[in-house]
């Protein structure tokens, strides 16, 4: 398995069966959300430096990804932080320590970048605690999710 820090143009012809995968199995609310990705705000991150996707690739296919947004933190200010924007990797990739050394390779790359805190989310319905936990994560939020706009 080879771990990669790549950009949009290396990966999104290769992504859009993964995205449609990881949408399809933990989104909620997928009747009132349809899945459309922004790729013009993708890119304007991308040019700011603030977006970072992460890549595991077997024998150069992709088989899953991190993408994480990093900015100044507005409550300590010192610091740059960055938050998960998706994450997945494929079913018949979950074995092993894959996920384990591929969160290990985007910790240390954002690391080298000078980012002081990394948050990861997952949805309630495709939990990997134990797998965060396992490198050095704490559960330290939680997220509450409601569709309003029917109103």
């Amino acid at each position: 398995m080879n771990y990669n820090k790549e950009t949009i143009s290396t990966i999104k012809d290769d992504i859009a069966p993964l995205v449609t995968a990881v949408y399809d199995e933990v989104e909620v609310d997928t009747d009132k959300l349809a899945f459309s990705l922004d790729w013009d705000s993708y890119n304007k991150l991308e040019q700011l430096d603030m977006l970072h996707i992460f890549t595991a690739r077997k024998q150069e296919k992709l088989v899953g990804f991190l993408v994480m947004i990093a900015t100044k933190s507005l409550h300590a200010s010192n610091n740059i932080v960055a938050a998960s924007d998706v994450i997945y990797i494929q079913p018949s990739e979950r074995k092993g320590n894959v996920a384990k050394k591929f969160i290990q390779y985007a910790e240390k790359s954002l690391a080298d970048l000078g980012v002081s805190a990394m948050f990861i989310t997952m949805k309630t319905k495709a939990p990997f605690d134990k797998l965060l936990e396992s490198v050095g994560f704490s559960n330290t939020e939680k997220v509450f999710q409601k569709y309003i706009g029917d109103k």
